[in-house]
């Protein structure tokens, strides 16, 4: 006898410091994930949406909860640029390329705007441009994406 009310007595303690919103806590879900107006040449769509879903996943897991059916998170890829510049001077060339990124995360009906940057040496995109097995993160767009991404993430108060 004296042991079933120690039971209740724990399980009731439990319950009482369990948080009371629990079960209304707020979750997120990514619903679109788009292109601006202009398409990235030679990057496989799929692989792009993956690699993209990946990045905001883990950013929203970091401050908030994830789940299926969520309040709703829009991504959409501004902007793509990609300045090069490049001088020699007799047998010596040097080029370099900037990947600048743009985008937009719409959270709660809140637009919140991001801009990454990565710079790349010539060694670096005369293997991306000839390597199109090159894995998505390791990329100089997947570098200047996650800097934009984060920027927008770090003004959304949670």
């Amino acid at each position: 006898m004296f042991s079933i009310i120690k039971f209740f007595l724990a399980v009731s303690i439990f319950f009482s410091i369990l948080p009371t919103n629990a079960s209304s806590q707020v979750c997120y879900s990514i619903r679109h994930i788009t292109f601006g107006s202009s398409e990235i040449e030679d990057v496989d769509s799929a692989q792009f949406v993956f690699g993209v879903k990946n990045m905001v996943l883990e950013l929203i897991s970091d401050k908030a909860m994830i789940c299926d059916n969520g309040q709703p998170v829009d991504v959409q890829i501004k902007s793509v640029k990609t300045p090069s510049s490049s001088f020699s001077i007799g047998v010596f060339e040097s080029k370099s390329q900037k990947t600048i990124v743009e985008c937009e995360v719409v959270v709660d009906d809140v637009s919140y705007f991001g801009e990454g940057e990565n710079n790349v040496d010539v060694t670096t995109t005369l293997l991306e441009l000839s390597n199109p097995d090159l894995p998505f993160e390791r990329s100089s767009f997947a570098a200047a994406l996650k800097k934009s991404l984060v920027s927008c993430f770090e003004q959304i108060s949670w």
